[in-house]
């Protein structure tokens, strides 16, 4: 699905497989949302009543939940355009783009689920092309799918915001260098105020949930100071924005994402073994 608008936080994780009801290397969390929307759907789909092509079309795609792998890299590309998923029928996968999906995430629920369909109905063999199938059938069941995301889900999903950060910053002194023009710090600005949210989210989780670093109080500690100096960047945006050295900031962001994914790593762990007990070293 073509995104006519562009976001620049996604949900930036490595990228990894999640096939039917297995995680390797750790988990993917956009993967696993993504077969869990699918599988989700299809259950619902399969209680209602549908015209024989509908019906053939969901028993397909419930035929391949199991034997799909999906996985998910930081954004993707389709003959030059900015797409949200892409199917290879022929490997029989499906690749997300993490930026594209903590985007459709942010809309409603038609979006969410018109989107995985189509990426399904593409692994079986279906035409859907324009989504005619796709859309309809989301429709049918989009009223009745809840998402109710944990509260480790939704702190990697802030910290990864962050890491989008970063990288809007890494992109925007490149395209600097390139055409040798200045840098504009208003981007700076600009991208800070949704990571700001972000990072404000995710000093309150870890705050209200101390068990889950209880093997890694040094790490979250050097994490919560990087929060705190992150926040306050904001006092840059409200005083002289043209003072900003980007390249300088940009140091700490790289640091503070090496930080990020260790963190993202341990609530991996924390995912995959079912609970939040505190991590053995």
């Amino acid at each position: 699905m073509n995104r006519i608008i562009i976001m620049l936080f996604g949900f930036i994780l490595c990228n990894k497989t999640y096939a039917g009801n297995s995680v390797g290397n750790g988990g993917d969390f956009v993967a696993i949302e993504f077969v869990k929307t699918a599988q989700k759907v299809v259950t619902l789909l399969k209680g209602k009543r549908l015209s024989n092509e509908l019906s053939i079309a969901v028993n397909q795609v419930g035929n391949r939940l199991a034997s799909t792998r999906v996985s998910s890299i930081r954004s993707l590309q389709l003959n030059g355009k900015d797409v949200d998923a892409i199917n290879y029928p022929n490997e029989n996968k499906i690749t997300v783009s993490q930026v594209g999906w903590y985007f459709i995430k942010q809309q409603d629920v038609v979006s969410r689920v018109t989107l995985v369909l189509h990426e399904y109905l593409g692994v079986s063999g279906f035409a859907d092309k324009e989504y005619q199938i796709s859309i309809k059938l989301a429709e049918m069941v989009s009223a009745e799918v809840k998402f109710e995301p944990s509260s480790k889900d939704r702190f990697v999903d802030q910290l990864s915001c962050l890491r989008s950060f970063e990288l809007e910053v890494k992109s925007a002194i490149a395209t600097s260098e390139s055409f040798n023009t200045p840098l504009i710090p208003t981007i700076f600005c600009k991208n800070l105020g949704a990571a700001y949210a972000c990072a404000s989210f995710a000093r309150k989780s870890m705050s209200d949930n101390p068990d889950w670093f209880t093997a890694q109080k040094r790490d979250a500690r050097k994490m919560q100071e990087s929060l705190e100096y992150f926040i306050g960047m904001n006092r840059y945006c409200s005083a002289d924005v043209l003072q900003i050295d980007l390249k300088k900031e940009l140091q700490f962001l790289e640091a503070f994402d090496i930080q990020i994914k260790k963190i993202i790593e341990m609530m991996n762990y924390l995912d995959e073994i079912g609970n939040s007990d505190p991590i053995k070293p």
